[in-house]
């Protein structure tokens, strides 16, 4: 189990929480970029873990050209696991605009980093 064995979850039951967000966009993608979106899917008995079905997605995060870092209030954050009521998978979703066709464009570093803590927060999401 990756997760685990990279200190986001204690095993396989437990649970973390997602403080904050941090957008990074690539130098060479800063003109096209145009906005990124952080979906939550939450826990279904019905589906598989893997599945990350379009309708089942809740908007938790966004950015576009000009905002910075995202965190959470104090004492707050997003349930995230394998335990009732809490995203189990997240998907990010960029989007790009070359309105003038520019070719050869490489972009190896925009992303987004994730904030978490294993402590509960004491108010829920």
């Amino acid at each position: 189990n990756d997760l685990v064995d990279l200190g986001l979850y204690e095993d396989a039951e437990s649970s973390t929480h997602v403080i904050g967000f941090e957008f990074l966009v690539d130098e060479n993608s800063v003109k096209y970029a145009h906005h990124m979106v952080v979906y939550g899917h939450f826990s279904n008995a019905n589906r598989s873990a893997s599945s990350c079905q379009m309708w089942a997605r809740t908007p938790i995060a966004g950015w576009g050209p000009g905002d910075d870092t995202m965190y959470f209030p104090d004492g707050s954050g997003l349930l995230m696991g394998n335990v009732a009521n809490s995203f189990n998978a997240i998907t990010i979703q960029y989007h790009f605009d070359n309105v003038n066709g520019d070719k050869n464009i490489i972009d190896s570093g925009t992303g987004v980093k994730i904030y978490y803590t294993n402590k509960k927060s004491t108010i829920q999401n």
